[in-house]
């Protein structure tokens, strides 16, 4: 909390690995799983360094939840990414991706079939409607895209957690944060007031210091140069 009573989340988000439908580009497959690609993809997502602290043993430090697209190939990445973490893993309707009741591939499975398909205690899915990917094409617009993301945010920001990863999509980052995800990209975030502000690591003293001497190299380099022109220009004048 900050010094004027603000609560500060770190927020860790990930996109899921390739799907059979970013393989193939046939976005008719229903709910597609990862490729095997993906799955391998997903299975080195702990190793990226900016999770450190999220995956840390350190109880101050661990993220104390995983929120999840419902569709298929992001809780498919959640369980390869983190299911030996015993960190809860909670699906939320509001970050499935952008063409639900659109595109077959942005189209949801029923929640009674995903308990059953992902039988595990980690995933919670009793507050999950059945039918929670029944959208229409206006609930697509770009308008209520945004008005749906901000709904997520302003629930995102009240959860009692103060350190959370997120799993979703292209087409969600990108209207959130106006930036293309690669699939299995990690980013981190820090949501301040329901405000995101992109989390810039600090500059180690190795780096710091070789900065310093490049930039004096550079500024040396630059006086010599100015030096030696005033010189020619000396002897052209006096010549």
């Amino acid at each position: 909390m900050d010094e004027l009573g603000h609560n500060t989340k770190e927020v860790w988000f990930v996109r899921h690995g390739q799907a059979e439908h970013n393989l193939t580009d046939d976005f008719e497959l229903p709910d597609p799983s990862l490729t095997n690609y993906g799955v391998e993809q997903a299975k080195a997502v702990p190793g990226e360094e900016i999770l450190s602290d999220a995956l840390s043993r350190a109880p101050d430090r661990r993220a104390q939840l995983i929120i999840t697209s419902p569709l298929r190939r992001t809780i498919q990445t959640s369980l390869n990414a983190f299911g030996n973490t015993n960190i809860p893993i909670l699906p939320h309707p509001d970050i499935q991706e952008t063409h639900a009741g659109e595109r077959p591939c942005d189209t949801g499975t029923p929640t009674s079939g995903l308990a059953e398909e992902f039988a595990t205690k980690q995933i919670n899915f009793y507050d999950l409607d059945e039918n929670w990917w029944d959208l229409t094409l206006d609930d697509c617009k770009e308008s209520a895209l945004h008005k749906r993301f901000d709904k997520f945010t302003r629930w995102l920001s009240k959860r009692p957690e103060d350190r959370i990863i997120v799993v979703a999509h292209k087409g969600v980052f990108k209207r959130m944060f106006t930036r293309v995800y690669k699939n299995c990209e990690v980013r981190k975030y820090l949501l301040t007031d329901q405000e995101y502000v992109e989390y810039q690591e600090p500059m180690s003293l190795e780096t710091t210091v070789s900065m310093f001497f490049l930039t004096f190299s550079s500024i040396i380099f630059l006086f010599t140069l100015l030096i030696n022109a005033l010189n020619s220009q000396s002897r052209a004048y006096f010549g």
